[in-house]
């Protein structure tokens, strides 16, 4: 199976050009860099979700209020102005209880507690720490904001890698479809002498279309099948070096993706082919 796979019968010697080996290597390599374009869009696009899934919170802190009933009364205006805001979830206090266990110890038995409220906000939502602060200073004075939670980096370095790894990956499968194209209008003139002897013999335009196309299939899946075993080795060294298999690496998915870029590749071969072919036979009536 191999073998006819590597050397399919033919009525045309295509197999022994030397085009023949290029095309087998170049596609092996055309396919290796576009399994890695797509891996590493396939990693900024996992990047991007995880930073569209991470949700921020702010902490406020209010300073301690004599009167418990002015302090509730203001931090109820504070909450209501809070949740007011763009993207906020929720605002809600934090209990004495906690607020003790968290600053007692550096207040003393006698120090009077300051009053804390969290602030969330909805998944993939910058805080706007300048509203925040703003709406915090128009209610309580000496009230600090700041961010609690993990800041997450700026999604748009994410986004424009994704896109220039699909972008790179598929100018490579166009320049694979391209070499493809040449090699096949190069065939078609190196055995023209062939080729006219197959019409002579009565072999119809589609039937000497389908030797280029089961050529370009078979020296394009060989290519496919060597460029991808490379990729993957790449991949697996990359992610056992760096230990990325996991969260921060690629995803089932972005695997299952992968392995269909040299299926696609070795497709658009065969079709470039025939094309290619059919047109040339129908220039040379």
């Amino acid at each position: 199976m191999i073998r006819r796979l590597r050397r399919p019968e033919l009525d045309l010697p295509l197999a022994e050009a030397p085009a023949s080996r290029f095309l087998v290597w170049a596609s092996a390599g055309l396919v290796y860099l576009a399994v890695l374009a797509f891996a590493v869009a396939a990693l900024s696009d996992g990047r991007v979700s995880a930073e569209a899934d991470t949700v921020r919170t702010v902490g406020i802190t209010l300073p301690a209020a004599e009167d418990p009933a002015a302090a509730a009364a203001e931090t109820g205006h504070l909450l209501a102005a809070l949740r007011a805001l763009p993207g906020v979830a929720f605002a809600e206090p934090v209990p004495e209880s906690e607020v003790a266990t968290l600053v007692q110890p550096w207040l003393g038995a006698a120090g009077r507690l300051p009053r804390l409220v969290d602030v969330a906000y909805n998944p993939g939502v910058a805080p706007d720490l300048a509203a925040v602060r703003a709406a915090a200073a128009a209610i309580a004075a000496g009230a600090e904001v700041e961010e609690t939670g993990t800041a997450t980096a700026d999604p748009g370095p994410s986004r424009t890698l994704r896109l220039a790894g699909i972008v790179m990956g598929s100018a490579l499968l166009l320049a694979g479809v391209a070499l493809v194209v040449a090699v096949t209008r190069l065939s078609l003139t190196v055995h023209d002498d062939s080729v006219g002897l197959l019409r002579l013999l009565g072999a119809p335009d589609p039937y000497v279309a389908r030797q280029f196309e089961q050529h370009a299939l078979s020296r394009g899946l060989l290519g496919a099948v060597l460029g991808f075993a490379a990729a993957m080795l790449t991949l697996l060294a990359v992610a056992w070096l760096t230990d990325s298999v996991g969260p921060a690496g690629l995803r089932p998915v972005d695997w299952v993706l992968l392995a269909c870029v040299p299926v696609v590749a070795v497709l658009l071969a065969s079709l470039a082919a025939r094309l290619t072919a059919m047109l040339g036979l129908a220039r040379q009536r």
